[in-house]
């Protein structure tokens, strides 16, 4: 079995040479990612290669030597292989980056400085913590007409939110609701400090004239 580089977000900038041919994966012929001991012909293996492979999930067996394996060994790697492998350089292949990483460094890369274009298609280059912001600008964002408690149902995308509201028979009403909702408020409020002062006046009356 092995696994396509492209499931990867990055690439190695060059392969093991023979001195470590010893640190790749005996599944992927990949560098060894998250690696565990296989318990029974010894071998290390990418933890989830072997977790996906058929023959664990189906058969729980091991897909390197077929014998019977029922859980994963929990050996210690040594830290000297985990930190061989953790300064292996590598490049982003979402953005394309000629920049060299160190592997332990890419989920920082990808979560914080990986730039990708705008999946709504406005063609700005983000990263993932720029996303959000980028949302209340991008002309490409979908958004609702603003007079849609009007009743207009218009839906569509930031760039054409002005042209669709210089036609739009409710966003032109807007205003004057808006003005007459506000005078009602008013007068609402006005009435409720009059039917205060009415109750405070009954009950003044009432204490000094009891029926």
């Amino acid at each position: 079995m092995t696994f396509s580089e492209d499931k990867r977000q990055f690439r190695y900038v060059d392969p093991l040479n023979e001195d470590f041919k010893h640190l790749e994966c005996p599944l992927c012929k990949d560098p060894l990612e998250d690696p565990i001991v296989e318990p029974s012909c010894r071998n290390m293996v990418c933890r989830s290669c072997f977790e996906t492979s058929p023959e664990f999930i189906k058969n729980s067996v091991c897909p390197i030597c077929s014998k019977k394996c029922e859980t994963i060994d929990q050996t210690t790697i040594p830290i000297f292989i985990t930190k061989l492998l953790d300064n292996l350089r590598v490049k982003c292949k979402v953005c394309n980056s000629e920049q060299e990483i160190r592997r332990a460094d890419f989920t920082n890369h990808a979560e914080n400085f990986c730039k990708t274009q705008c999946k709504l298609g406005c063609g700005e280059c983000l990263t993932k913590p720029q996303v959000q912001s980028h949302n209340q600008i991008c002309k490409k964002f979908p958004v609702e007409c603003s007079a849609k408690k009007l009743m207009c149902k218009w839906t569509g995308i930031r760039e054409d939110l002005e042209e669709h509201e210089k036609k739009c028979i409710y966003f032109g009403l807007e205003n004057a609701l808006s003005f007459i909702l506000e005078k009602l408020s008013m007068l609402e409020e006005k009435q409720n400090v009059t039917n205060s002062n009415l109750t405070t006046f009954k009950e003044k009356f009432d204490s000094k004239f009891p029926k």
